[in-house]
């Protein structure tokens, strides 16, 4: 039998651990975005050759090449190096990647295709659509650019498979067996530059945050959206479904940084976005440390105890 003593000690114990898991909990939970979009004040960065040199690179992610749809790509992989900033109003994708080659045919040429590179969105909150362009029931948002055409906004199996009243609903003209259209004139709100060196392309592609149209995602501070990268390489006669690409990322815009105290509300706005040192604020990571430690040697205090009883 457990002496009054004991009981007594391991009901502090289970206090204790009960009070720092409590504690330490909340810190703990939740899962990181895979790349966050930075906010800035003022302008975003335009110019793709600009950027290329200015822009830091903060993500890389690699891509395989598409084996789900015909036709099927060459296998191989590629990877892109790319930023996500928005400014509270607009939103700017720098996407580089390697490309031995550029690749702008002119005119209607016979068996030339450009380089390009294409963001997938969801168009519905909730599950995500199938990855390979979406499905009739959750279609897909997509910007393409083209070394010879710009970029142009694009709905992938919002109209496929639905009768003549949804598609028209939808302003989608085209073809029913057509898995990719383009979208109306109201979503067509990007901007793009792009600039080749050195065996690179940079592409930069700016939209603004939000939209009041029901096919193009709205975003704003705070707020999570997902992104597939692609990629296609025009001397390997890459186009249409021959491509290479990412698998869902998790993108989070970043908040602003909290208004000033009223003792230094008339301090002029600059662009230098102020960045709280780790450890600075909320609980100190050394407490976290030593919380985890306390919280070991409780477990084995009660495993203690509970042998003896035994």
């Amino acid at each position: 039998m457990r002496t009054g003593f004991e009981a007594l000690v391991l009901s502090m114990l289970l206090g204790i651990a009960l009070a720092i898991s409590l504690t330490v909990g909340p810190l703990v939970t939740g899962q990181a975005p895979d790349v966050t979009a930075k906010y800035i004040t003022g302008n975003l960065v335009q110019d793709a050759q600009a950027a290329m040199k200015d822009v830091a690179v903060e993500y890389k992610t690699g891509l395989t090449a598409q084996q789900i749809v015909y036709p099927l790509s060459d296998p191989g992989s590629a990877e892109v190096s790319y930023n996500i900033m928005h400014n509270g109003t607009h939103i700017a994708f720098y996407i580089k990647w390697k490309d031995e080659t550029k690749d702008v045919p002119i005119g209607d040429v016979i068996d030339q295709f450009p380089d390009a590179v294409a963001i997938q969105f969801p168009v519905f909150k909730g599950e995500l659509p199938y990855v390979c362009m979406g499905n009739t029931q959750n279609p897909v948002n997509i910007v393409m650019w083209k070394s010879n055409a710009g970029a142009e906004a694009l709905v992938s199996a919002s109209a496929y498979g639905r009768g003549q009243v949804q598609r028209e609903a939808l302003q989608m003209f085209e073809s029913k067996t057509r898995p990719i259209h383009t979208a109306p004139p109201e979503d067509q709100i990007w901007y793009s530059d792009a600039y080749y060196e050195n065996g690179e392309w940079m592409v930069v592609l700016i939209r603004p945050l939000g939209s009041t149209s029901p096919l193009t995602p709205s975003l704003e501070p705070g707020s999570t959206t997902s992104i597939v990268l692609a990629v296609w390489d025009g001397a390997k006669d890459e186009r249409g479904g021959l491509k290479k690409t990412s698998g869902w990322l998790t993108v989070e815009l970043e908040q602003p940084a909290a208004p000033a105290a009223a003792a230094t509300e008339t301090v002029t706005q600059t662009s230098t976005v102020t960045v709280t040192a780790p450890g600075e604020g909320g609980v100190p990571g050394w407490f976290v440390e030593f919380a985890v430690v306390i919280i070991v040697l409780l477990a084995l205090a009660v495993v203690y105890l509970l042998a003896r009883k035994g």
